[in-house]
């Protein structure tokens, strides 16, 4: 998939289409990558992938198991130890599981879900620490001159929300950091998402924002003028935060401390349970 050409960046094949469908016989399960698994993931840290298990058709099957064991290994070796993760699906149209773990150093691995049948697994590539232009968690935020209602700052239009201009763009990034509270900044396009998930998840936001009202709440669109450009949005290049934070998908949360390093960042897929756990973080 080409750059931003819908939600995420995933390689898998219908990964990004899936939807509920009937029940598929056992041994045909799939694990699909939600997230870009050459140009993501780096080494020393704790990662978040992101899976859908689909059908042969490429929809999610009415028995999806709630539970996932995952496990990694390196040329052939079991590395760490298996993880079980519970599916996500609190207010997203798609179930998926978001798989924590931490590669000890770069090269290619193999990541294998234990489902009906004979196991599936998905190489992902792990890249050095430091060596990604992305924003990590324990890093400090950039600060940006994001959009708002009194100043555009080139991007037009500043929130492509369906129900119009939404209410986290009030503050540019750089003015709420500068306060010395917490912030959550989502960076999104809900107009431009193809997947379903862009749009939901700003909504899903707003609708926790009065929980945190000691939690500034920003939302900052990937491109810079998508509606100048006969309904190819990547032509008119991507907004400054984009290429501030190193981002080469969407929808990113970032969720930083009153210090503004990151706590939690949550990318390509979460569901209103993730963002309530990474805000009850910054209390």
């Amino acid at each position: 998939m080409l750059l931003l050409a819908a939600c995420g960046k995933s390689t898998s094949s219908g990964s990004s289409a899936a939807t509920t469908g009937s029940s598929p016989a056992a041994g045909t399960l799939n694990l699909a990558p939600r997230f870009d698994v050459n140009e993501y993931l780096v080494a020393g840290s704790p990662q978040r992938m992101v899976f859908s298990v689909l059908d042969n058709s490429g929809v999610t099957p009415k028995d999806l198991p709630r539970t996932v064991t995952f496990s990694a290994t390196r040329n052939g070796t079991p590395v760490g130890a298996p993880v079980t993760v519970t599916a996500h699906d609190d207010g997203v149209p798609i179930p998926y599981f978001p798989v924590p773990f931490t590669f000890d150093q770069a090269g290619t691995y193999e990541l294998t879900a234990a489902l009906p049948g004979t196991p599936s697994g998905v190489p992902v590539q792990v890249a050095a620490a430091g060596s990604l232009a992305l924003v990590g968690v324990g890093q400090p935020m950039k600060p940006v001159d994001t959009p708002t209602v009194t100043d555009a700052h080139g991007v037009d239009p500043i929130c492509t929300r369906a129900a119009g201009t939404c209410a986290l763009h009030q503050v540019t990034l750089r003015d709420a950091l500068a306060t010395g509270k917490p912030t959550a900044l989502l960076v999104s396009t809900p107009l431009y998402c193809q997947i379903g998930i862009c749009g939901p998840v700003l909504d899903l936001l707003l609708g926790l924002r009065d929980g945190y009202p000691d939690i500034q709440f920003i939302h900052a669109e990937v491109y810079k003028a998508p509606g100048a450009t006969k309904g190819d949005p990547v032509a008119g290049g991507l907004a400054p935060v984009m290429d501030a934070y190193g981002l080469l998908y969407e929808p990113a949360l970032y969720l930083a401390g009153a210090d503004g390093v990151v706590r939690t960042r949550l990318d390509n897929v979460f569901d209103r349970t993730e963002m309530r756990a990474g805000l009850d973080g910054l209390r």
